[in-house]
């Protein structure tokens, strides 16, 4: 695996079904994390100057997130993200500036305990074939 993957994309005139964007800019860099060696740390950037549909008008958008993930997993054992938007604008209102933040972390999963036979739907059920 390479030391470091980068990513640069600009895209122009995107139409989604929540709005139209003239053009944005998509970044992201893939690296092993240096306090464990066996995570990969991702950095996402989504930049758009403007947004905008029938109900709303964003300006300069900012989607950032970090992600720590395993090498053959790409879903993150821990992410954090922020969208900030300045001069966000509808018709039940507008701001001066609008900022979301998140974090999540993917918690083990563990087997339940193994059911007792008692509980079983079809108990009593017999296995009828012709």
């Amino acid at each position: 695996m390479p030391a470091e993957v980068k990513l640069d994309w600009e895209l122009a005139d995107v139409n989604t079904p929540w709005g139209e964007i003239p053009q944005a800019r998509f970044t992201g860099r893939s690296f092993r994390s240096p306090d464990n060696p066996g995570l990969l740390k991702t950095e996402l950037t989504l930049e758009s100057g403007v947004v905008q549909s029938e109900r709303f008008q964003l300006k300069t958008n900012r989607f950032t997130a970090q992600l720590a993930h395993s090498s053959d997993d790409l879903l993150p054992v821990e992410a954090d993200w922020q969208w900030q938007v300045d001069g966000p604008q509808s018709r039940w209102g507008e701001a001066r500036h609008f900022r979301l933040t998140g974090h999540a972390t993917h918690a083990p999963t563990h087997s339940p305990p193994p059911a007792e036979a008692a509980w079983a739907w079809g108990r009593g059920a017999r296995n009828v074939s012709n």
